[in-house]
This record gives structure tokens, C-alpha cells and sequence, in this order.
């Protein structure tokens, strides 16, 4: 089970990716607009720091062990929510 938890690999791709992203844009002078900017706070906040420590509580047991099968989907398919609005955030910036 501990083998498909990927929900950390995502968010920390997530966050280096964003701030990548608005890195790049910075350097084009590419203007961020205000839901770029909220995704950062968002991509940042929840991923950095609450969700970690969420689910440290509620998906893990006293020996660091996830507690289930449908733990583990759920924290995946939060990570999965946050990595994807990094890249639809980029996408978005850099649209063609």
C-alpha cells in the first residue's frame, strides 16, 4: 500500500512547477492576472503547509502507516487536484 501513495511526489512537483512557471512568466514579462496569482496562494497554502498536516491526522495511523485503500485514494486524488491546477495555472499563462 505504501507503494502507490504518490500524493506527496505530486504536491512538491506541484509547487516547484508553479513557482517555475511564474518564475519564467516574470523573466517574459508575462503578466500574472489575479487567478494565477490565487492558484499560487492556493498551490502554496494547501499544499505546502495544511494538507501535510491534515493528513498526517486523518489518513495515517500512530506508525505512519495509511490507514486504507480508500486513504490512500483520497490523498492521491487530492495531490492529483493540486498538481493538475499548477499545470492548467501554467497552461494558462503561457495559452497560445
Amino acid at each position: 500500500m505504501d507503494d502507490a501513495v504518490f500524493w506527496i511526489d505530486w504536491i512538491v512537483t506541484a509547487i516547484s512547477t508553479f513557482f517555475l512557471f511564474m518564475l519564467a512568466a516574470a523573466q517574459q514579462d508575462r503578466p500574472l492576472g489575479t487567478p494565477q496569482v490565487f492558484a499560487a496562494l492556493v498551490v502554496l497554502g494547501l499544499g505546502g503547509m495544511f494538507i501535510p498536516f491534515g493528513f498526517r491526522f486523518l489518513c495515517y495511523d500512530g506508525h505512519g502507516r495509511m490507514k486504507g485503500w480508500l486513504y490512500v485514494i483520497a490523498a492521491d486524488a487530492v495531490g492529483l487536484l493540486i498538481l493538475l491546477s499548477s499545470v492548467a495555472t501554467g497552461v494558462s499563462t503561457y495559452g497560445s
